[in-house]
Order: structure tokens, then sequence, then C-alpha cells
């Protein structure tokens, strides 16, 4: 079931990110914009979090 709604959250995260930010980035910063990947990066990371102890949280979270 958890699986299910992350994909959901994720593909409409997906959709923000290529409708709305990605043009906005692309205007302002032209070349130097992020790319897609760049942004959602941070997803590889969130499978991580149900073994990390509260002091990796906290230093995942400063970073």
């Amino acid at each position: 079931m958890m699986e299910g709604w992350q994909q959901r959250h994720d593909d409409l995260e997906d959709l923000l990110i290529e409708c709305c930010a990605m043009p906005i980035y692309q205007m302002h910063m032209g070349k130097k914009a992020p790319r897609f990947q760049d942004l959602v990066k941070r997803r590889k990371k969130c499978d991580d979090f149900a073994d990390m102890t509260y002091e990796e949280l906290l230093a995942f979270a400063s970073e």
C-alpha cells in the first residue's frame, strides 16, 4: 500500500517539476539550470530512512 502511495506522489511531483519548475529554472538560469535528475535525486535516499538512526536522520536533514 505504501509503495502505491509513494509512486503516485512521485508521479505528481514529476508533473509539477516538468510543467512548472523546469521552465522557470530554464528561463532564469539558462544553461546553468538544474537537470530533472538533479531535482529528483533525493528519492533514492528516501528508501534508506527506515534503516537510519536518529543521528543519521539529523545529519541527512542538515545537508
